[in-house]
């Protein structure tokens, strides 16, 4: 939104790792009001459904597409008009199997190549709401929704990794006071099973402080993404 204020013409094209029902995808799309130039190319050419990772790509794992025999579509060209354009997508394309002359093919991806017709009009596109904004709204409620587990999950695993923290700095305590107590009686104790020992909690005091403060960062992230989306659920709710 930030980028294109001052621009005519948006377009967004790349690898999204969703498919098209996905939640980003959807929340991307009903945000920002990018159109998908595969739903709306009046002509397409290429693997069946537009899919640009299929099982047929010798550089795809054959096992993750299980699920999805004919491939999924991942690739996208998303487009819209801000100012007085319009835009329309005449033909989308897709590659097919090998690269010309290769026997192999470009990617472990299909390319995407979109012909777009983009007409000057006499005043400038309004947006356009009602149904729209409801169906962002379903969206955005899904979204939050995920990202409330997901941030339930983070708050267990800091949790978890303190409590082990913890452990694990008594456990280095315990053993610090058995070997002062030991040297002051003047009684002989096992050196190397205590050094071990000791090691192997600094280890996890370390490695467990350090997943910590990953999963104190995780929540406060996802707590400011939660708390944006409940806004925006409001602003959306509060609109006549």
């Amino acid at each position: 939104r930030h980028t294109s204020k001052a621009a005519d013409v948006v377009l967004l094209g790349g690898d999204l790792n969703m498919h098209p029902e996905d939640v980003g995808v959807r929340l991307l799309r009903g945000c920002t009001g990018l159109q998908d130039a595969f739903a709306e190319a009046a002509r397409f050419e290429g693997c069946e459904d537009g899919c640009t990772l299929i099982p047929s790509n010798c550089f795809t794992a054959k096992a993750e597409l299980l699920p999805f025999p004919l491939g999924i579509r991942i690739d996208y060209i998303l487009y819209k008009a801000v100012s007085s354009f319009t835009v329309k997508c005449e033909e989308l394309k897709t590659t097919t199997g090998t690269a010309p002359g290769m026997d192999i093919p470009f990617s472990d991806h299909e390319a995407v190549m979109a012909t777009l017709y983009i007409q000057r009009q006499g005043q400038a596109v309004g947006a356009t709401l009602g149904t729209a904004e409801a169906a962002l709204a379903d969206v955005v409620t899904e979204a939050r929704a995920e990202v409330c587990v997901g941030l339930q999950a983070a708050r267990q695993q800091r949790f978890s990794t303190g409590r082990m923290a913890v452990l694990a700095l008594l456990l280095l305590l315990l053993q610090a006071g058995a070997t002062l107590a030991g040297l002051a009686a003047g009684q002989p104790f096992p050196k190397l099973s205590f050094s071990l020992l000791a090691f192997l909690a600094v280890g996890i005091l370390l490695l467990t402080t350090g997943l910590h403060l990953f999963h104190t960062m995780e929540v406060k992230m996802l707590q400011g993404t939660e708390e944006q989306m409940r806004l925006l659920q409001r602003l959306l709710q509060e609109r006549p």
